[in-house]
């Protein structure tokens, strides 16, 4: 999707979350009201508009990410398979955040044709953060208006098939790989 990557590059210097915004870019937010707040802010702050979902209303509303260009998903990867699946088919780009009192991750970004599938990467990455640390939910909520603008303007992120973690008992950044399951025969997977 991402229609905006089609623009020539002085466009993409010049003004590309305006135009971006005038002409469609649909990103969508998914998680609980708190966690969705945080990153409309965020995303808000960086010149770029989104929607709103929990993950009860996406499983309810069948084809809510037609259209979108962008989902960001508030949990760990496949921690709700039919939308998330949904979302991948349509071809929409999925960034995936979270964060708690200890611990906040950023990533992986999933993209069909592009490294593992959501299904590939949530068979290895576990473990839901309790709480909320509004200074990690604002880290995580900012580095992702950073990558929905770098794939809105570049079309492409540095985290196909990766994240990374701050905290879980250690003040650093730690990252983390992914890659597709050998047995995975979800088209787009790679």
């Amino acid at each position: 999707m991402l229609s905006c990557l089609s623009l020539p590059p002085s466009a993409a210097r010049h003004g590309t979350r305006l135009l971006c915004m005038l002409s469609g870019i649909d990103i969508c937010v998914v998680g609980a009201a708190d966690r969705t707040a945080a990153l409309a802010g965020a995303l808000s702050t960086g010149g770029l508009s989104c929607r709103s979902l929990t993950p009860r209303q996406a499983v309810q509303r069948p084809g809510a990410f037609l259209g979108a260009d962008i989902v960001v998903w508030c949990h760990y990867p496949w921690a709700h398979p039919m939308p998330e699946a949904e979302a991948y088919a349509s071809g929409a780009v999925s960034l995936y955040v979270r964060w708690g009192d200890s611990g906040a991750r950023i990533g992986p970004v999933t993209m069909r044709g592009r490294g593992p599938c959501p299904r590939c990467v949530g068979s290895s990455d576990h473990g839901p953060l309790d709480g909320h640390d509004p200074l990690l939910a604002a880290w995580v909520s900012s580095w992702a208006a950073l990558e929905c603008d770098a794939l809105l303007t570049r079309g492409n992120s540095s985290l196909v098939g990766m994240c990374w973690s701050w905290g879980g008992g250690t003040a650093r950044l730690s990252p983390a790989t992914f890659r597709r399951d050998a047995s995975c025969a979800l088209p787009g997977c790679g």
